[in-house]
């Protein structure tokens, strides 16, 4: 697997079920950041730390301040995430490999199941995620409507995957969730350009354009959600719980 260097921009890509339309040709074209390898223990530890120090700081500011204040807040918030997951979080995982049942809870401590790695990374930025588990387990649609609003979610079907980048664009900075055929990630919109962070199939987690042979060029229907939101920002702000209001598999079980 070749290497390049990493970006600001980023989609954290994770498959929610077994295998998808060439496989082979994502392999192919998958790359790995030069500043990917993996540095489990001590380093990722402190990374953690200094995230739930500065979400801390957001939330007293947050909850003292004035209403000018608070939306100060939520933009500075904003961008935090954007920075401290490109460029600390998310290469802490680069190159860590993929097993249907893998369950790692830190970088380095062996393989991960694609739908456990978005919901492990979500929660170790902050999100307090009421079951790391069951949120894993759901399709991606749902993953992205228990943790953001209606209004700030966009369904793409069957369009070219310029389409979907010039909305990301036109969007803003920020970080969203995308949702493809079976997949589900993050992406991190620096106002630059875009990356592609991503579980990539049958090898490891790996960093790569938004345009190009992946996933979502693959996939027919893409949903996305603006992660920073303002409603989204606060409850992570404020560490208030993501609970999973929607669970697919309970619905599907009610209707039996």
């Amino acid at each position: 697997m070749t290497k390049r260097k990493g970006t600001l921009v980023a989609v954290l890509v994770l498959t929610t079920a077994l295998g998808f339309p060439g496989i082979e040709q994502h392999v192919a074209q998958a790359q790995t950041p030069a500043s990917s390898k993996q540095q489990p223990g001590a380093r990722y530890e402190e990374i953690l730390a200094t995230i739930e120090a500065k979400r801390a700081s957001f939330a007293r500011r947050y909850r003292e301040g004035s209403d000018e204040e608070k939306q100060r807040v939520l933009q500075e918030a904003g961008k935090y995430l954007v920075d401290v997951l490109s460029q600390q979080l998310f290469p802490q995982w680069y190159g860590t490999p993929w097993d249907f049942n893998g369950a790692a809870r830190r970088p380095g401590e062996g393989p991960i199941a694609c739908g456990v790695f978005v919901a492990r990374v979500l929660a170790h930025a902050g999100f307090s995620i009421s079951s790391v588990a069951r949120l894993a387990q759901q399709p991606s649609e749902v993953i992205i409507k228990n943790l953001v609003p209606r209004s700030e979610i966009r369904r793409f079907s069957s369009v070219k995957p310029e389409k979907v980048e010039a909305e990301l664009r036109n969007w803003g900075k920020g970080v969203y969730i995308v949702g493809l055929d079976i997949h589900v990630g993050f992406v991190v919109n620096d106002g630059d350009s875009i990356r592609f962070v991503h579980y990539d199939p049958p090898r490891a987690v790996v960093s790569e354009p938004l345009l190009g042979r992946n996933p979502l060029a693959d996939s027919q229907y893409r949903v996305v959600g603006r992660l920073t939101n303002p409603t989204t920002l606060r409850k992570w702000v404020l560490g208030e719980p993501f609970t999973l209001q929607y669970d697919y598999f309970r619905s599907r079980r009610a209707r039996q």
